[in-house]
């Protein structure tokens, strides 16, 4: 392949020997060349052109063609980016306008190429592109003026038809009179299909076609075509003002951009889209929903979304990423699947930062987590949560109706995990792992509360959830241990939200509480007959604990043991009273309780010491309230 530079040297030393010969005529090139003023992507566009009907076409090498052109004219710099523009992008939805204005402009010359019943005119059309009474004329008049030009190329020997740019020619010793030195004619080309690169079209004299003499296609074969013309139709239009890719030589991010390959099930698009969540080492998030732009990404093709950041970062300050739709699942639901992602950052130039694997999207697994960058960690301080959540006899039920998890920082900031549970059912009485990577290392005392809220929506038909317990691990470096626990609590779309404080006890002190209690001859019924328990510390301050059966029957003559974490970090002495009281109504049908005995022991950092007991008491419904003091 001959470079822009060599063709204009080539050019200046047949200027020179003019004088002693015309044998040769010097090429003539425009100022366009395809590395500067030329896309630096491929057209390969799978175009979603009738999507109720599946419908699709295949490239825009008019639009790319002639929006090129646009940015020539219009002095403008031309998109740097390396990657097609998604559906529904601006520079998508430019090149696809552009494209239908190549196509419905040129109807009269497509239409004649196309009348050529079985090949009887192949050598007629062959002949016109190279006649300067005809094509050569027309080409050189537009060249000469230092006009690039649009060439409708018809295809030949199974190829299929195309455009290009011509930025430049050479006559060579050809005449233009269908005589001598025919193979000597060549037409300088910018090709979408070959960004970046002059090719070199050329008369093949014995198979009557066109060809890129500098033909070097990755399967071997040649693109070959009848004939051309030129677009002689062709009006300039303002392109628009594509800031990416000028980014300063900051070593920062400026964008991200997402390589999603999309396999054997479409990402519909409308109301069912991408949202990306960047968990950034700050312990700041940024949100970015509807990435695909509601567009449909169809079957078995490459969609790039391009993510410009709320600010430029350091590479290595992305913590991790989170891909999630927005499906609805059930009957008419949408589901996608991703056969692969890459992710890159852009700046200055690009950054490779992950490779994905397959994940398929549906209504009740709408999450991906995709981990970007490690934290460093110093002893002491720990990098992830672990929830173990136990589910009683009503489930969570997905889809639309999940749990979100915000982590509360003593330092005023916050982390939140939108739909933890992944869109998941998690069905009745099953335990479900979740974890939870900071966004920056934090020791366990830096944690305040951690935050669990449902998304219900309430009403005839909305979800409830009664969760039985949560338990929170926290693991970094030389530290994994449980921060906090809950005992049950029922979600509704009234009561959507549980704090769980997390304590941090110094030496001495006490910061959970584990209490023993042994059923007799009548049982704790359950359901919405239950036993609720208060603190009071000698500063005043009270804590409240709902339900601590978790709404279960506690049988008779069983024992259950029900741990609590208290709000503060307290000396055992400090807690005075703790009361007990039921939720049964009395009368009849009403629920009793014998309780045989409790034990309440204060638990901490080298505590572990009984602070209450009590023996024997029938709750009823008259008799609901155990105080207990000291």
């Amino acid at each position: 392949m001959l470079s822009a530079k060599t063709l204009l040297r080539f050019s200046a030393l047949a200027a020179a020997t003019a004088t002693a010969t015309t044998l040769f005529a010097a090429p003539v090139m425009t100022r366009f060349t395809p590395p500067t003023n030329g896309f630096s992507f491929v057209n390969s566009f799978v175009n979603d052109m009738i999507p109720a009907l599946d419908v699709r076409t295949g490239g825009l090498c008019g639009g790319m063609s002639y929006a090129a052109l646009d940015y020539f004219n219009a002095h403008m710099a031309i998109p740097s980016q390396p990657f097609m523009p998604a559906n529904k992008t601006v520079l998508y939805n430019y090149l696809y306008a552009r494209q239908t204005d190549s196509i419905l402009s040129n109807l009269d010359k497509w239409a004649e190429v196309e009348l050529n019943p079985g090949g009887a005119r192949n050598t007629e059309f062959f002949n016109w592109g190279l006649q300067s009474t005809a094509r050569i004329k027309e080409l050189k008049a537009k060249i000469d003026s230092g006009s690039p030009c649009v060439l409708g190329m018809k295809g030949a020997l199974g190829e299929g038809d195309h455009q290009i740019l011509a930025i430049g020619y050479d006559m060579g010793r050809y005449q233009g009179n269908l005589g001598a030195y025919e193979t000597d004619f060549k037409i300088f080309i910018c090709d979408p299909n070959y960004p970046g690169k002059i090719r070199i079209l050329t008369p093949d004299t014995n198979r009557k076609v066109y060809w890129y003499v500098d033909q070097y296609t990755p399967s071997g074969s040649q693109e070959t075509w009848q004939t051309y013309f030129v677009d002689g139709k062709y009006q300039p239009k303002p392109p628009p003002a594509m800031s990416n890719g000028h980014y300063p030589n900051d070593g920062l991010a400026h964008e991200l951009v997402l390589d999603f390959h999309t396999g054997g099930d479409d990402l519909r698009g409308g109301n069912d889209n991408v949202n990306l969540l960047l968990n950034l080492m700050d312990g700041t998030q940024q949100v970015y929903n509807n990435i695909n732009l509601g567009g449909r990404w169809v079957v078995n093709c490459d969609q790039f979304a391009e993510v410009k950041l709320d600010r430029p970062l350091p590479y290595n300050q992305i913590r991790s990423a989170v891909v999630s739709t927005t499906f609805t699942g059930g009957i008419g639901g949408d589901n996608w699947n991703m056969d692969a992602l890459h992710i890159c950052a852009w700046g200055a130039g690009f950054q490779d930062m992950k490779d994905v694997g397959a994940k398929r999207f549906t209504g009740s697994d709408k999450v991906l987590q995709i981990p970007l960058n490690a934290i460093p960690t110093a002893p002491g301080q720990i990098n992830t949560l672990f929830f173990t959540f136990v589910t009683g006899g009503d489930d969570l039920r997905g889809v639309n109706d999940n749990i979100n998890i915000t982590v509360h920082f003593r330092n005023g900031q916050v982390q939140t995990m939108n739909n933890a549970n992944g869109g998941a059912n998690w069905a009745n009485n099953t335990t479900h792992n979740v974890e939870f990577d900071f966004n920056r290392a934090a020791a366990p005392s830096d944690i305040a509360s951690i935050v669990v809220q449902d998304t219900f929506g309430g009403g005839i038909g909305g979800d409830n959830w009664n969760m039985n317990s949560v338990t929170v691990k926290a693991s970094g470096n030389g530290v994994n241990e449980t921060v906090a626990t809950a005992g049950y609590k029922r979600f509704t779309g009234d009561d959507k939200t549980l704090t769980i404080p997390v304590t941090i006890a110094a030496a001495g002190q006490a910061n959970k509480l584990e209490l023993t209690f042994v059923t007799g001859g009548d049982d704790l019924r359950g359901g919405n007959d239950n036993v609720n328990g208060s603190i009071r510390y000698r500063n005043g301050h009270t804590q409240s604990f709902g339900n601590l059966n978790g709404g279960a029957n506690w049988g008779n003559n069983s024992t259950h043991v029900v741990t609590i974490t208290l709000d503060q970090a307290v000396l055992p002495g400090d807690i005075v009273e703790f009361d007990l009281q039921t939720t049964s109504n009395g009368g009849i049908g009403g629920d009793n309780w014998n309780m045989n005995s409790v034990s309440i022991k204060a638990m901490g950092t080298g505590v572990n010491s009984v602070i209450f007991t009590h023996g024997y008491n029938r709750f009823t419904g008259d008799n609901k309230l155990l105080r207990m003091t000291r």
